[in-house]
């Protein structure tokens, strides 16, 4: 029996309507089960819905399902979760299921990428007992002069107040961030700040965040290089001791030869 539930047919309805008009007139028992197969599928559900749902997983990811149905008008919850269930088990009986695949696939390295930002912005506020107010960053670590060049109106201060606030909302929680920023008493003198859309924001946390990354990464280098010439110090000062402790014995062997 045609199963039109990945139907992505533009005209997929005239061709049922089409298909039903010349047919014979179902039995009873074949009219049964059309019901039941129906009942069993996603019948009511659209390309429209498809495509929101697709856009719910690059948003949000395939295990975030709560988040994904909030992008699929009309669907509870449930359904959406049952509809993902079917849709990655039959996903290429579709005809352009390896597009929307790549799709889903590329949003999820960008939420993987965003969970390394956030991971390393955590890091660094964690590492600080007053990081509202000690908290540093370098700027020229990606090649960028103080407080990432003289064609920006961020100040030093609201970076370090931004890094701490995004950590507070989230990565990648931008609306939050932006309620946030109007009304924390620490920007109450910052126009700039106050008046920054949510992309403006958050792309400002993420060139803060690559800048705390880099250099949670080449403090991590440099402990490791010292942690190898320290090792590397001591097998030889050990190497060292041993070969004089074996010059000694075989020293004291031929001074005890000598007298016997």
């Amino acid at each position: 029996m045609y199963d039109r539930r990945f139907s992505d047919a533009p005209d997929a309805d005239k061709v049922d309507k089409e298909a039903e008009r010349l047919a014979p007139p179902l039995s009873a028992e074949e009219l049964e089960e059309k019901e039941q197969l129906l009942s069993q599928g996603f019948s009511n559900w659209t390309r429209k819905d498809l495509n929101n749902f697709i856009r719910g997983l690059e948003e949000h990811g395939r295990d975030n399902i709560r988040d994904v149905a909030t992008l699929v008008e009309g669907k509870a919850a449930k359904e959406v979760g049952q509809y993902a269930a079917c849709f990655f088990q039959r996903y290429t009986e579709m005809k352009d299921w390896e597009k929307l695949m790549r799709r889903i696939e590329a949003g999820d390295s960008r939420i993987l990428r965003r969970h390394e930002l956030d991971a390393a912005l955590a890091k660094k506020v964690a590492s600080l007992e007053s990081p509202w107010t000690s908290l540093r960053i370098d700027y020229s670590l990606l090649g960028s002069k103080a407080n990432g060049g003289a064609q920006t109106a961020w100040t030093v201060d609201g970076d370090r107040h931004l890094v701490c606030l995004a950590c507070q909302c989230g990565f990648g929680k931008w609306e939050d961030l932006q309620k946030e920023v109007r009304r924390s008493w620490l920007f109450r003198f910052d126009w700039w700040a106050k008046t920054r859309t949510q992309a403006e924001l958050g792309k400002r946390v993420e060139y803060l965040a690559r800048l705390v990354e880099k250099e949670l990464e080449d403090d991590a280098e440099a402990a490791k290089k010292a942690k190898r010439q320290n090792g590397g110090g001591s097998s030889k000062a050990g190497a060292k001791r041993s070969m004089e402790e074996d010059d000694e014995d075989a020293g004291g062997g031929k001074a005890k030869r000598r007298k016997d």
